[in-house]
């Protein structure tokens, strides 16, 4: 069985953590319409992302090599967190 996705007490050697309080989304602070929004800064947003590389091609080939070479480390803690830090981030952002 799936346990449903909310704020549950975590349960420590110590006895039972705090956990935190969730805001209602009616509390929360609104974020502002997309009509309040210039057309001025969305064409100068777009501008500077088309101004800089999607993709880091130096980066890229960096990590072929060291992969080619076998001196690449796979660091299964550091992917686990943050696969947990976008799972957090999807939720806080998912609406309600």
């Amino acid at each position: 069985m799936v346990d449903p996705l909310g704020a549950k007490p975590i349960k420590t050697e110590r006895g039972v953590a705090p956990v935190p309080r969730i805001v209602p989304a009616a509390t929360r602070a609104q974020e502002p319409a997309l009509d309040s929004v210039s057309p001025s800064a969305i064409a100068s947003t777009a501008r500077s992302f088309a101004a800089t590389p999607p993709i880091d091609h130096a980066r890229v080939a960096q990590l072929r090599q060291a992969i080619a070479e076998g001196s690449f480390t796979i660091r299964p803690d550091k992917i686990a967190d943050k696969m947990i830090a976008a799972t957090k981030d999807w939720v806080r952002h998912d609406p309600e």
